[in-house]
């Protein structure tokens, strides 16, 4: 399961979308989050982490922000629903927010 989360949030990334990948726990988030971080390797940003646990500055990084096109969010289903995030246009033209619930 975390191979197909991992290349499903490249798939969509690449084609210039913002990912949010919705975890069921802490643990989980992290290895998502782990694993798409290697998946990139040293060429891309790494995941933007809001898990439950998540400092205020966190959560004001992920909320006050627009995403540009290819970042992927990982986040718990606790920490919000994606209804606050914001893209910023190239990734809104590319087709928004895609959410990958694992």
């Amino acid at each position: 399961w975390l191979q197909a989360v991992v290349a499903g949030a490249g798939e969509v990334r690449a084609r210039g979308r913002v990912v949010l990948v919705i975890c069921e726990s802490i643990s989980i988030g992290v290895l998502v989050a782990d694993a798409v971080d290697e998946a990139r390797g040293d060429g891309g940003d790494k995941c933007v982490r809001y898990l439950l646990n998540a400092s205020d500055d966190a959560r004001a990084a992920v909320m006050g922000a627009k995403h540009a096109a290819g970042t992927v969010i990982v986040s718990t289903a606790l920490s919000g629903r994606g209804v606050d995030i914001c893209v910023a246009p190239g990734a809104l033209r590319a087709g928004g927010l895609h959410v990958l619930l694992t």
